[in-house]
This record gives C-alpha cells, sequence and structure tokens, in this order.
C-alpha cells in the first residue's frame, strides 16, 4: 500500500477542498479530463459599430466530450493505475484496499475506453452550433423576426443572387470530424449529425505525413518556435 499514499493523501486533500470551498469545482480541476466549458468571454462589448454590419464570422472549435487519448498523461496512467490496484487485490485477497474517503477503490473498475467521442461530447457540439446560429448566424444572414432555424433561402446576397454553400473545415480524426459533424447540425437545425450535408460543404483535412493540416496540433506548419 506504499505506493498509493500519496494518491490517497492527494485525493483527501481534494475530497476536504470540495467539501468545505462551495466555489470548488472538482470537475474543473481534472486539467485536460475536465469536461468542456465556455470561455467566461473577454469583456468585449456586444453588438457592431454603428454604420457597420456583420459580413463573416470565424470560429475555431475543439472537439468535446471524450474517452481519454493513448498517452501516457491520459488513457495509459489510468490504465496504469487500474493494473496496480488489479494486481494488489489478486495477490492479497484478505486486505482491504482503501478505507475513508478512498474506499470506493475496494470494488471500482476502470471501464473507459480511448478516443471515441462521447454522447456528452455529441450533444456539447449540438448545442454549441445551435448557439452560434442564434448569436451570430442570424445576424450574419440576416434571418428575418420569427424565423428561428436556418433557411437555405438565407444563403444569397443582398442583390438576391445565390451565395455558395457554406464551407467548413476539419481534420479526418474520428472525434474530430464527428464532433464538427455534430456541431454543423446544430447550427443547420438538423436532428442528426450527418443529415444537414445537402446545406454546407466540409472539407476534410488528412492528418499524418505529407499533409499541411494546420488544425492538426503536430502538423509542421502548425509549430512556432519560442
Amino acid at each position: 500500500m506504499g505506493p498509493l499514499t500519496p494518491l490517497a493523501a492527494a485525493l483527501s486533500v481534494v475530497a476536504t477542498a470540495s467539501a468545505t470551498a462551495s466555489s470548488f469545482n472538482l470537475q474543473s480541476n481534472w486539467g485536460n479530463l475536465s469536461p468542456y466549458a465556455p470561455s467566461p468571454g473577454f469583456t468585449l462589448p456586444s453588438g457592431n459599430p454603428i454604420g457597420c454590419e456583420l459580413t463573416q464570422t470565424h470560429i475555431l472549435h475543439r472537439h468535446a466530450q471524450r474517452y481519454p487519448t493513448s498517452y501516457l498523461l491520459d488513457a495509459l496512467s489510468m490504465e496504469a493505475f487500474a493494473e496496480k490496484l488489479k494486481n494488489f487485490t489478486t495477490a492479497h485477497p484478505n486486505t482491504t484496499l482503501a478505507t475513508g474517503p478512498l474506499s470506493f477503490l475496494n470494488h471500482w473498475e476502470y471501464v473507459m475506453g480511448t478516443e471515441e467521442l462521447l454522447p456528452t461530447g455529441a450533444a456539447t457540439e449540438a448545442t454549441s452550433g445551435a448557439w452560434f446560429w442564434s448569436k451570430y448566424g442570424r445576424t450574419l444572414y440576416k434571418a428575418p423576426a420569427g424565423m428561428a432555424d436556418w433557411s437555405d433561402d438565407l444563403n444569397v446576397f443582398p442583390n438576391g443572387t445565390q451565395r455558395k454553400k457554406p464551407m467548413f473545415r476539419t481534420t479526418s480524426q474520428a472525434r474530430i470530424l464527428e464532433s464538427a459533424r455534430w456541431w454543423l447540425s446544430g447550427f443547420f437545425s438538423n436532428v442528426g449529425a450527418n443529415n444537414s450535408y445537402p446545406q454546407y460543404d466540409l472539407v476534410i483535412i488528412p492528418e499524418g505525413d505529407g499533409y499541411n493540416n494546420t488544425l492538426s496540433g503536430y502538423c509542421p506548419a502548425a509549430t512556432y518556435p519560442g
């Protein structure tokens, strides 16, 4: 049980802090494993300057909630911890593994997968897309009063001529591609991640050697010195 002592102490401190400080949010202190939360903003005034109108918008959106990735600081460390608990329990079947706030470890089992977008992540993306439509899309496409959802009739220039379909970009990594589809589903008011293809063009940029994919964190073109 010696190797578990630092973990026990750390979790005990966290449990005590969460119980005594009402402002402490445990989930927001999980680092890269914390659920998505919107930014509190940048204290900028809302609305357009007098005499100006919105002509385009830009958004760079990360994937939403997912299973951990296969890296040491993500799934691999948790899998190693679960394996250590299992080995200890097997070697000491008559020994109580943990007590007090950590007593849940006596029956704990690691059941998470890796890499995949979760249903909660899909819901987050759809909600984010719908929010973006309501906050910016309606203004950008000049949706009239009473029109709540996207309509192809809005996709025209001021003189009435047809615009090209809106274009979006994403990477080929499964959870990111699915995140983009669910976000677009919310933006275009569809109920499924694949139902709004006729309303937009989605450019899927491959990840891997030989591709200049600046949406990928390990793309050489996206790496800057310093």
